[in-house]
């Protein structure tokens, strides 16, 4: 019995003297591998100081991998990924850091920052707590406060995702460099956007424009072309609703006034005119850039760091005044504008909802996309995300919405695309959609000779009686495009010196949708003998002659006219439909063009060069079968007497 106890007792001792040489050894190795480590580390900090970031990435796997428990070596390896681009391979290499020393609770806050980067919210947000509850009186505080409340925003907007799917533009407009969106033409059949390219070397990289055309085949991208050298850097741009004005930056320009300028350029036959400088009182000697312009023209929005303001970017607006000069620019203020960055903005052809990009705001990490609407009293409303998946853990910077409102193009970071930012469409939720505009488009040429005509056109809103928008038709083509909306009725009246004006009436009060655009081919007559033109904004009460309000824009036009043509002799012609008692028709027609008559006259016109008739239902000019024809055949005309 004895015996085996000391032989169980041997045994026992045997055991602990080789473990002890066990550990021993294995401390030893240990020792040796992190002294190994520590040198090669010591000349990856060699390599980092010569600038040889291949070496050193090298050296610092070898170090790795002779002591895989180094946490100051893992340390280095996620501050390496994470200059490098490569934030998941950072947070790996952090994460071992911490499993091996944990002590480096420093090393929590810059997890966080990369979690809160790549979208891993729940992961941001619990580093972020754990960092402040082991080390409170940090410098870091606040920004690990605004990580985790970053971070809860995010996971409650994901809760709440949007029903929609990005589709990437591709190849024909997107490449492996960057593609921002700029524009897109009220049509949609031309867009505009940035691309930027890298240089060789170590020169900055190049901004810029294309255009690209849409056929039935599908988009046909080339430069856009200025008949100028001094638009080499360009971009941030943004085209008027008919693509014959454009707005954009020009970067290092001789004649900008600051590093980045606002320039103004025409477009031509086959290309644009030399861009003009926006002058001192837009332009500052800061940075200036990404303008947008509203649908009529009358409000520029763009983008500076110009003193004044309320962050480091904002958002600024100016106002066309009655001379065609630009007024002083105003800071949209609060609640826009942040102690952050805004910029990109986009002005809707509805004029009242402005989309734009946001560092300042509550968003999902990076720049994320945000709406606001401008209200009655001239304020805007408090903004709003647009929600997942239009927002993302990556960079969002700009939306263009069509003016129908129901989509969107974006430019983003979005996993699978061609490379950086890559351009998206989408159908756009009803819950971020602003007001429906539709269009008129069409072309203005001689009725005699078909040529085009650089006409003017003026769009009346007729409860109103303002002018709501006015331009003029390609000087090219005769081409034009205006922006309509819905809920409202509107005259628009065409001229040209030498030729009498073309009027149309667009009744859209009780429209509510945007529906189809109006397509249309303006031919307008010379002032000559028998030439004649039909009154389609001259309104009276029904069965009565009385002149409605809504009427006074367009015998205010005529009124114009005639002082314009001294010689310019008219006769004012009443005209019904079928309905109703013939004698009286002939009666109700005759006292609806001696009202036009008295109007003129009061207006200051002579009573000679003035006459009237009224020919009841006798020349229609379309069927009394239908509602839409016995409503074209009520009218009233004027015809050249002489001139």
């Amino acid at each position: 019995m004895q015996n085996d106890e000391q032989l169980m007792f041997r045994k026992y001792l045997s055991v602990c003297i080789l473990s002890v040489l066990i550990v021993f050894n294995f401390s030893k190795v240990s020792a040796q591998n992190r002294h190994k480590a520590e040198r090669l580390l010591s000349n990856v900090k060699n390599a980092l100081q010569a600038l040889d970031d291949s070496k050193a990435f090298l050296l610092l796997g070898d170090c790795l991998k002779a002591d895989s428990t180094y946490a100051d070596a893992w340390w280095l390896q996620g501050d390496l990924q994470s200059d490098n681009g490569n934030p998941d391979e950072a947070i790996t290499a952090y994460h071992k850091a911490l499993l091996y020393d944990p002590t480096l609770i420093q090393l929590l806050f810059s997890v966080a920052q990369l979690e809160l980067k790549v979208g891993h919210y729940g992961d941001a947000k619990k580093d972020a707590e754990d960092y402040l509850a082991a080390n409170n009186s940090t410098p870091h505080y606040n920004a690990a406060r605004e990580i985790i409340e970053r971070a809860k925003t995010a996971l409650d907007i994901m809760q709440r995702p949007l029903l929609i799917t990005l589709q990437n533009m591709g190849p024909d407009i997107n490449s492996a460099n960057e593609e921002y969106i700029n524009s897109v033409t009220a049509d949609e059949q031309t867009l505009i956007f940035t691309r930027k390219t890298k240089s060789e070397g170590n020169h900055p990289p190049v901004e810029k424009l294309y255009i690209a055309h849409k056929d039935s085949l599908g988009w046909k991208t080339t430069p856009l072309l200025f008949n100028s050298p001094i638009a080499v850097n360009a971009g941030a741009l943004c085209v008027s609703p008919d693509g014959h004005t454009i707005w954009f930056t020009i970067c290092g320009a001789n004649d900008g006034l600051g590093s980045c300028d606002l320039y103004v350029s025409q477009r031509q036959r086959d290309s644009w005119s030399e861009p003009q400088n926006l002058g001192a009182v837009v332009n500052s000697v800061s940075w200036d850039t990404q303008p947008s312009i509203s649908s009529d023209g009358k409000r520029l929005y763009f983008v500076s760091n110009r003193p004044g303001g309320i962050g480091g970017s904002d958002i600024w607006s100016s106002t066309l005044q009655n001379d065609d000069s630009w007024g002083a620019p105003v800071n949209l203020g609060e609640p826009v504008n942040t102690p952050a960055d805004e910029y990109s903005p986009f002005i809707h052809p509805d004029g009242k909802t402005l989309y734009f990009a946001s560092k300042g705001h509550p968003g999902m990490g990076g720049s994320d996309l945000f709406m606001t609407k401008l209200l009655p009293d001239g304020k805007w409303m408090k903004p709003f995300n647009l929600g997942y998946p239009i927002n993302t853990s990556g960079d969002e910077i700009s939306l263009i919405v069509n003016p129908k409102g129901d989509k969107g193009y974006i430019s983003s970071t979005q996993r699978g695309g061609y490379g950086g930012f890559d351009i998206y469409s989408f159908a756009l939720p009803s819950a971020i959609r602003p007001e429906p505009m539709t269009y008129a488009k069409g072309i203005v040429t001689d009725a005699e000779t078909k040529d085009p005509l650089p006409a003017r056109f003026e769009l009346t809103n007729l409860a109103s009686g303002k002018v709501e928008n006015s331009a003029y038709s390609s000087d090219f083509d005769g081409s034009f495009l205006v922006c309509l909306q819905p809920g409202k009725e509107y005259s628009l009246t065409v001229t040209h010196p030498g030729y009498l004006f073309y009027s149309l009436h667009f009744a859209l009060t009780e429209i509510k949708e945007a529906g189809k655009p109006h397509i249309l081919t303006i031919q307008l007559q010379k002032i000559k003998k028998n030439n004649a033109v039909i009154l389609n904004n001259i309104f009276f009460e029904t069965g009565s002659y009385v002149l409605l309000d809504r009427s006074v824009s367009e015998l205010n036009r005529l009124v114009e006219l005639l002082k314009n043509n001294p010689t310019l002799k008219i006769m004012i012609s009443g005209h019904t439909d079928n309905q109703g008692d013939d004698k009286m028709n002939i009666t109700l027609s005759e006292n609806r063009a001696r009202a036009v008559v008295a109007f003129l006259i009061k207006a200051g016109i002579t009573p000679s060069r003035l006459s009237s008739a009224g020919y009841g239902k006798t020349l229609p000019v379309d069927t009394n079968d239908t509602d839409e024809g016995r409503a074209k055949n009520r009218r009233t005309e004027f015809k050249v007497i002489e001139n």
